[in-house]
């Protein structure tokens, strides 16, 4: 072998062993979502946080508030119910008019959508955690 094909070697070997280490690790637990929303009216202040984690094929949803902590695999249906809060949240238009206010920071993909809903007729976050974590329909 000469010093050419030695090197081409070498750099084979590097490249499947980085692809490996990068693709083959089913143990690996991915951050696909982190949501933070807040909620502030006249009689209430209320804080989530909201991850949504993928291992292997499966994507779980942890929301935490005061303290407490729920947990949950999600569904074909739960996913769906996600996707579509995303992209009504990106719709949404920063209105006023109520005395309750939401407010939004959203990490998804590579995207950063920071919003604040003054209206009282969206309630997006609270009909995700519905969807979620009581299993009521998306609808």
């Amino acid at each position: 072998m000469n010093c050419t094909s030695s090197v081409r070697f070498v750099l084979l070997v590097l490249i499947v062993a980085g692809f490996q280490a990068c693709h083959s690790d089913p143990g690996l637990k991915l951050t696909i979502a982190e949501v933070d929303f807040n909620s502030m009216g006249c009689f209430h202040n209320s804080t989530y946080r909201l991850v949504l984690t993928k291992k292997g094929k499966t994507t779980t949803a942890t929301l935490e508030n005061n303290n407490q902590i729920q947990i949950r695999i999600l569904n074909d249906e739960q996913l769906r119910a996600f996707r579509k809060f995303i992209r009504q949240l990106k719709k949404l238009k920063e209105e006023e008019g109520c005395t309750t206010v939401d407010t939004y920071l959203v990490k998804y993909n590579t995207e950063t959508i920071k919003k604040v809903d003054g209206g009282c007729e969206w309630h997006g976050f609270s009909k995700l955690r519905e969807v979620i974590f009581t299993g009521s329909s998306a609808n």
